[in-house]
């Protein structure tokens, strides 16, 4: 558990493996994001972008009206998608799934499934 993220209020941890910096003020063009973990141990992508953020720290990233959400997937970490927009889940029953792999700094990822 990343204890450092407790005390955040601009930022949270969506499982293990997502971070997400809403923007919460108007007319904001860039916003610094603080990436948790070690230095040399962890490694961050952009969601949205594939962007590879190699080290935790401080970063400015635009979250603009224009831009998305700032959403990170840890190094290390497999998520399967379902990406077609539905109104309701149960009518993605059946869709297809995408796979994103995001390898740390050892080219591994790990992820876990569940099945209904």
């Amino acid at each position: 558990m990343d204890t450092e993220l407790i005390a955040r209020e601009d930022s949270f941890m969506l499982g293990p493996a997502l971070y997400v910096h809403p923007v919460v003020k108007q007319n904001m063009q860039q916003i610094k994001v603080d990436l948790p973990g070690v230095v040399g141990e962890d490694m961050w992508y952009r969601f949205e972008s594939g962007w590879k953020q190699t080290y935790p720290g401080e970063h400015v990233v635009d979250a603009g009206l224009d831009d998305v959400i700032p959403v990170f997937i840890r190094g290390g970490s497999i998520l399967l998608l379902q990406t077609r927009l539905r109104r309701s889940s149960s009518l993605m029953y059946g869709d297809p799934y995408t796979i994103v792999v995001a390898p740390d700094l050892k080219g591994q990822a790990a992820g876990e499934v569940y099945a209904r």
